[in-house]
């Protein structure tokens, strides 16, 4: 915490300079302002993100890991592809809590599917799996393990079936989120055991936990 707190100060530092720069006789802020402001901005949003996961959910995530998840989110919001990284963060806490070895799966040995912690190499039960702390859909098992060891393919694939859905309902977020948690049926009354009142509702205790800073 310690570390954050001098990387937020330092980053306060580097705005005021910036602004200084703004206002030192010109309406043209110099050359040099875009290039520092650009990764501050980001590394802002992605550390008040990082403290905000860590406030609303303490039991599942400590500061690291949180700051993983939600650099990660960022760099996929900032694609500009309609989802931002507070949706995503909402949904990889509903779907693993933040456990990216969960893997979702078929298991013919008892008749159904299970959701739990897989860090093997050797394939889980039968697919199509779902994986990552998104638990976004794999078609094969190498697929999977990719979204399984890596944050950056996890929060891509998440994006990516997002998008898809979202395509498919003509832009609505509350069908679009029934379709990624349970199915095309879903997606198109927009009802899912609660499955996008819930996302949102994390996603607006995200906001407002500490005012997250926007890119």
């Amino acid at each position: 915490m310690k570390a954050l707190t001098i990387t937020l100060t330092v980053l306060a530092l580097l705005i005021g300079l910036t602004a200084t720069a703004r206002s030192g006789g010109s309406d043209q802020a110099p050359p040099w302002v875009d290039s520092i402001q650009a990764p501050v901005r980001l590394t802002a949003r992605v550390s008040a993100l990082a403290v905000a996961v860590v406030n609303t959910w303490p039991e599942y995530v400590d500061l690291q890991a949180a700051h993983d998840n939600a650099r990660n989110a960022v760099l996929v919001e900032r694609l500009d592809l309609g989802i931002d990284a507070e949706t995503l963060l909402s949904i990889a806490y509903l779907e693993s809590r933040f456990d990216a070895t969960g893997v979702s799966r078929y298991e013919p040995a008892v008749g159904h599917r299970v959701s739990s912690p897989w860090t093997h190499d050797r394939q889980a039960g039968v697919g199509p799996w779902h994986c990552g702390v998104g638990h976004a859909t794999a078609r094969t098992w190498a697929a999977c393990k990719v979204m399984r060891d890596s944050y950056a393919a996890a929060y891509r694939e998440l994006v990516a079936s997002l998008v898809r859905w979202h395509g498919w309902t003509n832009g609505s977020i509350r069908r679009t989120l029934a379709g990624f948690g349970c199915g095309a049926d879903a997606s198109r009354t927009g009802i899912c055991n609660g499955y996008p009142g819930r996302v949102l509702r994390w996603r607006r205790a995200l906001i407002t936990v500490a005012g997250v800073p926007r890119s």
